[in-house]
């Protein structure tokens, strides 16, 4: 009897320990079913994701193209209509440009009239002088500007030299040259109903002697180039081999 018993508690400790290494097993099959069935469901949402990410690009991308195609291609515009009034925008600075964007040409025909066929975005004109940027990074078309209008807008590269209020009739004068290269004028008469002078100023010495003819202004695109051409002249000199140590001093002092 003693050795049965003894057999019996041993098969009862044999039997716990064998309930326990099956029960861990099945709690370890469990956690791994759990986690690859929690694997399948994580997947759909990201591959969801990278969908929509790959989605949202390609329709950007698209409306870019599009967009760079529209800017570059206008659609045809609308000639000009006798029942409208006319409108004259006088300068392509910084008023007549934000004028010109704005106004609706479906209302009136518009006409810009200016010396200058560009707008020029003067604060990065220092830039010009020393290189950093490009004279024509600065330089928008009036054409361009005009060519993404509705309806037809016309540009005439001219100054005006007398303007007539009563009769609302402009004089415009246009420098060509010659095949000699000698200067030509070319006048003519410009109708409007409607006129925007948006020409600017001149450059204001405050009545300083001698700055007129000596100082360098900085207002046009000509002003940059004439700064810049002196400075590579100063420094082209300096470089010269017969020039004494006080004139490369003077030469590189800027």
């Amino acid at each position: 009897m003693l050795f049965a018993t003894r057999g019996t508690g041993a098969g009862l400790r044999s039997l716990r320990i064998g309930a326990g290494i099956l029960s861990q097993r099945i709690g370890m099959s469990t956690v791994a079913k759990d986690g690859a069935s929690s694997g399948k469901k994580r997947m759909p949402r990201l591959q969801k994701l990278k969908r929509a990410a790959y989605g949202t690009a390609l329709v950007g991308a698209t409306y870019m193209g599009w967009l760079m195609y529209q800017n570059r291609n206008p659609s045809e515009q609308l000639p000009f209509d006798p029942s409208k009034k006319t409108l004259v925008l006088l300068g392509t600075g910084w008023g007549s440009t934000t004028a010109l964007k704005n106004i609706d040409t479906d209302n009136f025909n518009v006409v810009v009239v200016s010396p200058r066929n560009y707008f020029l975005f003067t604060p990065l004109l220092p830039s010009c002088t020393v290189g950093t940027i490009e004279n024509r990074s600065i330089m928008e078309p009036v054409r361009f500007l005009t060519r993404h209008k509705h309806r037809e807008v016309r540009f005439y590269e001219a100054e005006c030299t007398d303007l007539n209020a009563r009769t609302k009739e402009l004089t415009l004068t246009r420098k060509t040259s010659d095949e000699g290269g000698a200067d030509q004028h070319d006048t003519f008469k410009l109708k409007y109903d409607y006129l925007v002078v948006g020409v600017g100023g001149t450059v204001n010495t405050f009545g300083t002697p001698g700055v007129e003819e000596h100082a360098c202004f900085l207002k046009e695109m000509g002003d940059a180039r004439k700064i810049r051409r002196k400075l590579m002249d100063c420094i082209e000199s300096a470089t010269i081999a017969d020039v004494s140590e006080a004139e490369r001093d003077r030469l590189l002092h800027m």
